[in-house]
């Protein structure tokens, strides 16, 4: 893992910010990160990205020297570059911010800046990909498991959750997707024969339905579908049933 002085440059204005660090990979991802959310500590730096776009920066490793030295060359090359009046450095003394927290008030004062802002598109990508082909370990499964249990959500979020998806229907499928989905389904039971799940799986999944059902009640929160909705249903379950019993015959 090499460590030493690196420079983040505009290609456009030869402009530089430096900085130095233990690791320039992790350094590098750590930086584009802040800018691609509108979120880096040098506002000149995130000023110029924002006009520039990500295109026209790159990382560099600039000059490699031990851990114990970082913040003395750091120093010396902002001074040679000047990079706090021409470039984008904020800080003209070079410091470790290793070990280094914002205070709880700082926290809470970012959280609430970052309340309701949206997400870029770009960083919604961003955040899919980093989670593509991630595998959580059965330990790591286990510890979110716990720390979700007894957990209860704000009855007002809950319903303000709830009052956004009241009234949603999904847009209907064209003729060609209702035909794929058709044959796909008809493959499958060919190959395997139709799947019916098993006595333990019904009765989990019955005693989790109750259990999600009790604590909505204890919340004050039951929902109960009105006589329209009640009697589409119905209908939608007897065509159901009449499909597969021509399907058997």
């Amino acid at each position: 893992m090499a460590s030493g002085v690196y420079i983040i440059k505009n290609t456009v204005t030869n402009k530089v910010y430096v900085g130095s660090t233990s690791s320039f990979s992790a350094r590098e991802s750590s930086h584009f990160s802040s800018l691609r959310k509108n979120r880096h500590p040098s506002q000149k730096l995130q000023n110029s990205w924002n006009k520039y776009g990500s295109s026209a920066f790159k990382f560099l490793p600039y000059f490699y020297c031990p851990v114990k030295d970082l913040v003395i060359w750091e120093q010396v090359f902002i001074d040679l570059l000047n990079t706090v009046k021409v470039g984008y450095n904020i800080r003209p003394t070079a410091e470790n911010n290793r070990g280094w927290h914002h205070s709880p008030e700082s926290c809470k004062k970012m959280s609430e800046k970052r309340k309701g802002k949206p997400l870029t598109e770009e960083h919604r990508i961003a955040k899919v990909r980093a989670q593509l082909g991630r595998v959580v370990t059965e330990e790591s499964r286990i510890k979110m498991s716990q720390t979700q249990k007894g957990r209860k959500r704000d009855p007002i979020l809950v319903e303000k959750t709830a009052s956004k998806l009241r009234g949603r229907r999904r847009p209907p499928m064209s003729e060609e997707t209702k035909r794929k989905l058709s044959e796909a389904s008809k493959r499958q039971h060919e190959k395997s024969g139709p799947v019916h799940p098993s006595e333990e799986t019904r009765k989990k999944r019955s005693e989790s339905k109750k259990a999600n059902f009790e604590s909505k009640k204890a919340q004050g929160i039951v929902y109960k579908h009105s006589e329209e909705t009640r009697k589409l249903m119905s209908e939608k379950v007897k065509a159901g049933l009449a499909k597969r019993r021509l399907a058997n015959l």
